[in-house]
């Protein structure tokens, strides 16, 4: 039996569930934050999950694309404004 993934859905949920956890992670490190970015930010990281559909890309593309993409992530959900940070 094929299984069957809807492109739509995957990008909804991973919008929800980034979004979720970039306001935790807000939260958590009490850290100013507006809710525009963090949508842009979770609508981004939602278009990347789809990155999953692509045909069989390798493990390598997958691991070398997945850290700066992360920190493309945070950098656009909060703003950064030192190295601390």
């Amino acid at each position: 039996m094929d299984e069957v993934i809807y492109a739509d859905v995957l990008v909804a949920l991973n919008i929800y569930v980034t979004f979720a956890l970039l306001s935790l992670t807000g939260i958590i490190c009490r850290k100013k934050r507006s809710a525009s970015r963090i949508i842009a930010a979770s609508v981004i990281s939602g278009f990347y999950s789809l990155i999953i559909l692509l045909p069989d890309s390798g493990q390598t593309v997958t691991a070398i694309t997945r850290i700066p993409f992360a920190l493309i992530v945070v950098i656009i959900g909060f703003s950064l404004t030192s190295k601390r940070d």
